[in-house]
Protein backbone atom coordinates (compact mmCIF):
# COMPACT_ATOMS: atom_id res chain seq x y z
CA UNK A 1 0.00 0.00 0.00
CA UNK A 2 1.41 3.71 -1.08
CA UNK A 3 1.11 6.45 1.30
CA UNK A 4 -1.51 7.65 -0.50
CA UNK A 5 -3.41 4.38 0.10
CA UNK A 6 -5.76 3.95 3.71
CA UNK A 7 -8.21 1.47 4.66
CA UNK A 8 -11.67 2.44 5.82
CA UNK A 9 -12.07 0.69 8.86
CA UNK A 10 -14.74 -1.98 9.02
CA UNK A 11 -17.10 -1.46 12.01
CA UNK A 12 -15.29 -4.69 13.77
CA UNK A 13 -11.82 -2.43 13.12
CA UNK A 14 -11.59 0.88 15.10
CA UNK A 15 -9.40 3.90 14.00
CA UNK A 16 -6.80 3.59 16.67
CA UNK A 17 -6.42 0.13 15.69
CA UNK A 18 -5.61 0.85 11.88
CA UNK A 19 -3.49 3.96 12.58
CA UNK A 20 -1.31 1.80 14.75
CA UNK A 21 -0.81 -0.86 12.08
CA UNK A 22 -0.62 2.01 9.26
CA UNK A 23 2.17 3.79 11.62
CA UNK A 24 3.98 0.46 12.38
CA UNK A 25 3.94 0.98 16.00
CA UNK A 26 3.94 -2.17 18.15
CA UNK A 27 2.49 -5.30 17.55
CA UNK A 28 -0.95 -6.50 16.91
CA UNK A 29 -2.88 -9.60 18.28
CA UNK A 30 -5.42 -12.08 16.23
CA UNK A 31 -8.41 -10.09 17.25
CA UNK A 32 -7.01 -6.91 15.56
CA UNK A 33 -5.83 -8.71 12.85
CA UNK A 34 -9.18 -10.38 12.89
CA UNK A 35 -11.14 -7.19 12.67
CA UNK A 36 -8.84 -5.91 9.74
CA UNK A 37 -9.18 -8.92 7.62
CA UNK A 38 -12.37 -7.90 6.22
CA UNK A 39 -11.27 -4.45 5.20
CA UNK A 40 -8.76 -6.21 3.01
CA UNK A 41 -10.38 -8.85 1.45
CA UNK A 42 -9.43 -12.02 3.35
CA UNK A 43 -10.10 -14.58 5.85
CA UNK A 44 -8.41 -14.81 9.31
CA UNK A 45 -7.11 -18.02 7.89
CA UNK A 46 -5.50 -16.51 5.04
CA UNK A 47 -3.98 -13.69 6.75
CA UNK A 48 -1.98 -16.55 9.19
CA UNK A 49 -1.15 -18.96 6.05
CA UNK A 50 0.40 -15.11 4.49
CA UNK A 51 1.92 -14.31 7.75
CA UNK A 52 3.58 -18.22 8.49
CA UNK A 53 5.05 -17.95 4.87
CA UNK A 54 6.51 -14.67 5.82
CA UNK A 55 7.64 -14.91 8.76
CA UNK A 56 11.46 -16.21 9.01
CA UNK A 57 11.98 -20.10 9.88
CA UNK A 58 14.10 -19.24 13.09
CA UNK A 59 11.55 -18.50 16.03
CA UNK A 60 14.78 -16.90 17.79
CA UNK A 61 14.79 -14.19 15.58
CA UNK A 62 11.39 -12.91 16.63
CA UNK A 63 11.98 -11.40 19.44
Amino acid sequence: MNRDEYLVPPASASPPVISKIEAGEGRFDLLEAGALCPALGITLAEFVGRLETALPRSRESWT
